[in-house]
């Protein structure tokens, strides 16, 4: 049960660093 939550864990904080990476692509573009 634990191994599942932390491989759900991984994926949703693999997820947020793609969208801070975009993000952060966004704010080079406009500095």
């Amino acid at each position: 049960m634990t191994r599942v939550n932390d491989e759900r864990k991984g994926e949703e904080l693999s997820i947020l660093i793609k969208e801070i990476k975009k993000i952060a692509g966004f704010v080079e573009i406009f500095h």
